[in-house]
């Protein structure tokens, strides 16, 4: 979009309106689809593991409670393992969130080596000479006044 804002009088000058609302539209459906994609993912993965969380954190619970009444194992133990089971589930976590920002970063990539895939349209003239212009040999300043 900022291409085609910023080359809006390139773009009418040429009458390529129509190449450029399609080549924006292709390009925003890519985009489009692939955010959809990357939401789906997560919307799937997030969750899962969110509740292997608390099913985790259940059974920890109530196997140590049953096992702490018995007076066979202290409190403190249950506690650490419930930090454990905490610890165990945050790196997974952050993965999760980690490829939402991967995706992102892999359509920007993407565009980018689009712009760096095209090709010039203007090409630079075959010759090694530099154009010959033509030049100004005399310039006269008549009845002009230069003032401060």
């Amino acid at each position: 979009m900022q291409e085609n804002t910023a080359g809006m009088k390139i773009i009418k000058a040429f009458v390529k309106e129509d190449d450029a609302a399609r080549g924006f539209d292709e390009i925003n459906t890519k985009t489009v689809n692939s955010y959809k994609r990357t939401i789906f993912i997560s919307n799937i993965y997030l969750p899962f593991v969110q509740v292997m969380r608390i099913v985790g954190t259940l059974l920890i619970l109530s196997y140590g409670t049953v096992l702490s009444s018995s007076w066979r194992y202290q409190p403190r133990l249950l506690a650490a393992f419930l930090e454990y089971q905490f610890s165990y589930f945050t790196p997974l976590t952050d993965i999760l969130t980690a490829y939402d920002q991967y995706q992102s970063g892999m359509s920007a990539l993407e565009r980018i080596f689009d712009l760096l895939d095209t090709k010039a349209e203007v090409k630079d003239a075959k010759t090694g000479k530099a154009v010959i212009l033509d030049t100004i040999k005399d310039v006269k300043f008549e009845k002009r006044h230069f003032r401060l």
